[in-house]
């Protein structure tokens, strides 16, 4: 608990000392609304530390919202349903010659029948606890993520740091019953030269996390080999599992990172782009106890590559400011599994974002067009079992803002559409286990098919004298127009609807 409230008296200050003299802007992520020109430079110029020493003025913006999604348009893994409540607040401001920009974000999770996961991540790890039974989770988690940097020597020598922590704690209220602890520090560190409208930074990252997990049944009856969706499973793989009974696991994670920044500025014009090489290692190994002797089992450990690469521009012709944006992420991850001496499960994937925004002068209207692609392919040598799949789509957005003296309303609606271009699946008839019908078979299905997006959002906002306020609606429905094949033996079906409504109250101060 100490910690904890460190971290929220941290937070809070951030959001109490960091103002913004001229008002509020309209911000939002990438949850289907626009953003402003302005916004869109801020977030996107760069990700990394040096990012504090490029952004003007003050500013500061505090919020507190809810968000509500349901619908079978899911993997077992996932929620059928889910109540995210989320406090957060962030600021940018200046102390002497030290620039700072800091956020705290604390967020509440309540989410209904989850089946065949009992670890914190169990869709991009090939290692975790599972169970067949679903059920609902209550999950808190705590963040702090902090930027600094200065300019010496003239203000050619740029210098910033950056530092993310993470605190979580979950636990789910029915047979199984697991309860994780995860905390994650890390640090970063860039350094940079700017020769005229040029800048060109690198960086540098490392840090380490560790998740641990205990599984108790409140009904000792209800354990492992007594009834089948009471059983422990550890998963090693895609297809690959073993029963065999361990009440905890341990999951330490080490990230290294390397890249750099480079960003030509001029009066009408940004060019930006930043590359950035990762590695993560994570081992995983489970614990129990038989008899008096305590038993500790390495599993294997998982390492990913991945190359991030960004491109942001932005110019200005005439009264209309165009602003490009595009991520690319590649990845390629595989195991070093103990128990089979050696590699055996495979991860690679690939995915593409391109976002096209036009505003006019004042920004009473705004235009983005989007666009997506991803290819994956997942293996495991040991059960046989591969599947991969290639997607892509589109989206438009529109946002219409308007001004009625100390008022401002916003209104974004918008759609899209996600196509799969091409499959395969592999898994034989004499392989196929639990896996395959309850995992498998339906992440196949769901990832062949179609799907339409419909989104929109409404936003309020109230100007006074020091600070503005504004109330944020927002709601996205998902619809399967063509279904991916399901296999006959699938033990759960994907829906084809998915509804969500998120109402945030913000203040911009």
């Amino acid at each position: 608990m100490p910690l904890l409230f460190n971290i929220l008296f941290l937070g809070i200050t951030l959001s109490l000392v960091f103002t913004f003299e001229a008002g509020g802007q309209f911000l939002s992520g990438h949850d289907g609304l626009m953003r402003t020109a302005e916004s869109v430079h801020n977030t996107s110029v760069s990700r990394l530390p040096v990012r504090v020493l490029l952004l003007d003025g003050r500013l500061g913006r505090s919020s507190i919202g809810s968000h509500y999604e349901n619908g079978d348009l899911r993997s077992l893994q996932d929620p059928s349903r889910a109540l995210h409540t989320k406090l957060e607040s962030y600021g940018l401001t200046q102390f002497r010659k030290l620039r700072l920009e800091g956020t705290f974000r604390f967020v509440q999770e309540q989410e209904d029948q989850i089946g065949w996961r009992l670890s914190r991540d169990a869709l991009n790890q090939p290692y975790y606890y599972a169970n067949i039974r679903p059920g609902d989770w209550d999950n808190d988690r705590y963040a702090v993520h902090v930027n600094g940097g200065s300019r010496l020597w003239e203000d050619r020598l740029l210098l910033a740091f950056g530092i993310d922590y993470n605190v979580e704690r979950l636990a789910r209220y029915n047979d199984p019953r697991p309860l994780i602890n995860y905390h994650n520090l890390f640090l970063k560190v860039q350094a940079g030269l700017q020769l005229g409208n040029h800048v060109l930074a690198l960086y540098a990252g490392s840090g380490d996390a560790k998740e641990t997990g205990i599984v108790r049944n409140y009904n000792r009856s209800n354990d492992s080999f007594g009834r089948t969706e009471y059983n422990l499973i550890t998963v090693t793989g895609m297809g690959s599992y073993s029963l065999l009974r361990r009440s905890q696991y341990e999951r330490p994670l080490t990230l290294q990172q390397a890249g750099l920044t480079w960003i030509r500025a001029g009066e009408r014009s940004t060019l930006s782009t930043e590359v950035v090489y990762s590695r993560r290692e994570s081992s995983f190994s489970r614990r129990g106890s038989s008899g008096s002797g305590a038993i500790f089992e390495p599993m294997g450990t998982y390492i990913e590559n991945e190359i991030r690469s960004d491109i942001f521009a932005s110019r200005t012709v005439g009264d209309v400011i165009l602003q490009l944006v595009s991520e690319t992420v590649f990845t390629d991850g595989y195991d070093e599994n103990t128990q089979f001496l050696g590699a055996n499960y495979f991860n690679r994937g690939f995915r593409q974002e391109l976002h096209l925004l036009m505003h006019n002068a004042d920004e009473t209207l705004s235009l983005q067009l989007s666009g997506h692609g991803t290819d994956r392919s997942i293996n495991d040598r040991n059960a046989s079992h591969a599947m991969g799949w290639t997607r892509a789509g589109g989206s438009a957005d529109v946002q219409l803002t308007r001004s009625f003296s100390a008022w401002r309303m916003a209104l974004i609606p918008g759609a899209g559409y996600t196509a799969a271009l091409q499959h395969n699946l592999t898994i034989p008839e004499s392989r196929q286990n639990l896996y395959s019908e309850y995992i498998a078979y339906p992440m196949y299905a769901l990832n062949t098919s179609d799907v339409l997006f419909l989104r929109g959002g409404l936003q309020v906002q109230r100007y006074m004298a020091d600070f503005s306020a504004a109330l944020l609606l927002q709601f996205e429905h998902q619809r399967i127009t063509r279904e991916g094949p399901v296999h006959p033996d699938a033990a759960f079906h994907p829906g084809t609807i998915r509804n969500g409504v998120t109402v945030t109250l913000q203040f911009f101060h």
